[in-house]
């Protein structure tokens, strides 16, 4: 399953490591730092001009940023229905 990240991009699903709200991200500090050293080594790709909503964490250890909110994101991967496949606690 591929997802559409806002411009021209486009991820695959599998690739996705998590994805948060900017704002939220960037409220600890150790996020920012993390995040001004990624920049600094041209690790976070941004999707798009238009102001950034969230932010994806990568297998590859990268970032991307989208100008589609996290709740998009996560209606458009339907993460309800992969949260719901996956083995309960219990069963493991």
């Amino acid at each position: 399953m591929f997802l559409h990240i806002g411009g021209n991009e486009v991820i695959s699903a599998k690739d996705i490591v998590g994805f948060f709200a900017i704002k939220q991200f960037l409220k600890s500090k150790d996020n920012v730092i993390l995040y001004k050293e990624m920049n600094a080594k041209n690790k976070v790709s941004k999707t798009s001009d238009k102001k950034s909503k969230s932010i994806l964490l990568l297998k590859n250890g990268e970032y991307a940023e989208s100008c589609i909110s996290v709740s998009t994101l996560a209606k458009r991967l339907d993460v309800g229905t992969i949260v719901n496949s996956l083995p309960k606690w219990s069963e493991i």
